[in-house]
């Protein structure tokens, strides 16, 4: 395969592996970390945004009740 410049020739009978043979391994663990944060702060982010409409849904019903209980 191609071989960047980032990437390091490794000497012969090294026990060292170099980036190529280690890259696409190590990207692809990266890209599914970075999936599954990105998707855990979107759930977190959605649950808050859900408990704040919970929270003013409820602020409105309380307001609309005191508003009627001092029209009567």
């Amino acid at each position: 395969g191609k071989v960047e410049g980032r990437q390091r020739k490794v000497p012969e009978g090294s026990e060292e592996k170099g980036l190529e043979s280690t890259g696409r391994a190590t990207n692809d663990f990266f890209k599914r970390r970075i999936r599954r944060e990105i998707y855990r702060y979107r759930q977190s982010q959605m649950e808050k945004i859900t408990a704040k409409l919970i929270l003013v849904s409820m602020w409105g019903m309380k307001e609309e009740l005191v508003a009627k209980t001092e029209e009567h």
